[in-house]
């Protein structure tokens, strides 16, 4: 899931009560683990519970299969180019 570049690249979090498995924890939402950057409390979304961070994404995907996918495209992919 977390790569390096992705974990410098991305921005932090400050969740509270979701424990960053929800799709507006801009960790969780680009596939990246929280990092110590973060300001989260009661974070589950780390390594250690890998497991229930694939179940957190498998049910978000359920809802919304396009829960994880890139929100914003180029002209060139609009217009089919």
């Amino acid at each position: 899931m977390a790569t390096k570049s992705n974990i410098d690249a991305h921005k932090c979090c400050k969740c509270k009560t979701t424990k960053c498995l929800k799709l507006y924890c801009v960790c969780f939402v680009a596939e990246s683990y929280c990092t110590e950057a973060c300001s989260c409390k009661k974070c589950c979304n780390l390594l250690d519970y890998e497991d229930t961070v694939e179940v957190a994404c498998e049910q978000a995907k359920v809802r919304n299969p396009l829960a994880f996918s890139t929100k914003v495209h180029s002209l060139d992919q609009v217009y089919d180019l």
